[in-house]
């Protein structure tokens, strides 16, 4: 059964911190759970025609249009930040979190560091399984595990079904959506 939808974007060919590259992740946590803060009048999306579009690290990028749809159906858990030299572009954080089941998905920890506890790359998030094998209510979700290496680390951000349709329905075209099952036909093999 179908509980949800994972949505991504293409690139947009930039960078919102190019300072972070090659650091470990200790080194850029703070940007990688305050992408926010590192938006400053330099920063430019390259590729600015998408709905929703990712930097090369790691940061989710949305139109007027995506945020127009966000308020209209009134999303409280989601959270966008202008980008100063392109109105109609946010930074977006989705606040709800959701249980990955990095078990299940057997997804790879790699390069532990111990100064903060936290692994410099992780790897196997797709197809996406979580926790909860309930239907995801209306709205948005991010993973409560990040994915990447170094200060590409994300979230996934999931969506409920009934924001899926909702989302069909404005005819988002250039944002990928991916079915996300409460038991894939693998699992049972």
């Amino acid at each position: 059964m179908v509980i949800g939808y994972s949505i991504t974007g293409p690139d947009n060919d930039s960078y919102l911190f190019p300072d972070g590259w090659g650091k470990s992740i200790c080194e850029v946590y703070d940007f990688i759970e305050n992408r926010e803060k590192y938006i400053d009048n330099k920063f430019r999306v390259k590729r600015n025609n998408f709905n929703m579009s990712h930097t090369y690290d790691g940061a989710t990028i949305v139109s007027q249009k995506f945020r127009d749809f966000c308020l209209r159906h009134s999303y409280v858990n989601v959270k966008f930040y202008q980008i100063e030299k392109q109105p109609g572009f946010y930074l977006l954080k989705v606040d709800t979190i959701v249980e990955f089941d990095s078990q299940r998905r057997r997804t790879r920890f790699e390069d532990f560091r111990e100064e903060c506890k936290m692994y410099n790359s992780v790897a196997g998030a797709d197809p996406v399984c979580l926790k909860t094998k309930d239907c995801l209510a209306d709205g948005f979700y991010r993973t409560d595990l990040l994915f990447g290496s170094g200060y590409e680390q994300h979230p996934l951000i999931i969506i409920g079904v009934e924001t899926f349709k909702k989302m069909m329905f404005e005819k988002f075209k250039d944002i990928h959506f991916s079915h996300v099952i409460d038991v894939y036909d693998w699992e049972n093999n």
